[in-house]
């Protein structure tokens, strides 16, 4: 019986090396094309932290952003929570999403298996990347945070990294089929590391506006990067370019009351 259980826990180990075999093949795959083609920049990796399971909370820009935010990530696995209908594009973008370490997410309803698998995942040591908005934004700007996210946060207890992603609109925004691929940049900007008990301690509600303030204020610093960068050249001027209107209306709201 014994014999059974290690020959079982073997063949486990030889597959989860696989697997981490061909997601660290598509990373330096991703690096190559995102660095080659999109002049791909990550600011403050050293923020990172050195020991233990983390979730990385980012703004959403486009498609490549899972890609670019975990490039950053060098030491460890990196996970993105997606949403499941993105696994039923071109034939084959499933399996490649897969490789990227994919947790599909069923947004229909209350996915409890997805949200529990990234807690496990961030508990046992990995890095996951989380979007609060949800979707890609539709103008380059921060959205309003699914509300919940507080409950992921709560039930990790890992530390929560703020990132920003600026480029990826002006490169790939939702509106097209595939990339503009001359002239276009990234930049990704990881922030502080936040305690989850501290981050919480006044309620949901404020928890995810000071991650919306951080992960803006990341992303503003993102794009003067870009911008100086490039003279000013990109990314093109827009709504984006000043702080999120979402923040500005919760903050009038907060002082209303």
């Amino acid at each position: 019986m014994s014999s059974r259980v290690e020959t079982r826990a073997a063949w486990g180990i030889r597959v989860r090396q696989r697997v981490r075999l061909r997601w660290r093949s598509v990373w330096w795959l991703g690096h190559v094309l995102l660095t080659g083609i999109f002049g791909y920049r990550a600011h403050g990796r050293d923020r990172l932290p050195k020991k233990g399971g983390y979730l990385l909370v980012a703004n959403h820009q486009s498609l490549l952003d899972p890609v670019a935010i975990g490039l950053g990530v060098t030491d460890r696995e990196t996970f993105f929570l997606g949403r499941s209908t993105l696994l039923s594009g071109l034939p084959g973008w499933d399996r490649f999403l897969l490789m990227l370490n994919c947790i599909p997410l069923d947004t229909s309803k209350g996915d409890i298996s997805a949200l529990r698998g990234a807690v496990q995942l961030a508990k046992e040591g990995a890095a996951v990347v989380i979007f609060p908005e949800g979707s890609r934004t539709y103008d380059g700007a921060l959205q309003t945070f699914q509300p919940g996210v507080a409950l992921l946060l709560k039930r990790a207890k890992v530390p929560v990294v703020p990132v920003a992603i600026e480029g990826a609109f002006d490169a790939y925004p939702r509106t097209i089929r595939l990339p503009r691929l001359l002239g276009s940049r990234i930049v990704v900007v990881y922030g502080e590391p936040i305690d989850p008990t501290k981050l919480l301690k006044k309620g949901p509600a404020e928890a995810l506006h000071i991650l919306g303030e951080e992960i803006d204020a990341l992303r503003l610093e993102a794009r003067s990067k870009l911008q100086k960068r490039t003279q000013g050249v990109y990314p093109t001027a827009r709504l984006a370019d000043r702080r999120s209107a979402v923040l500005d209306a919760v903050a009038e709201s907060a002082e209303a009351a």
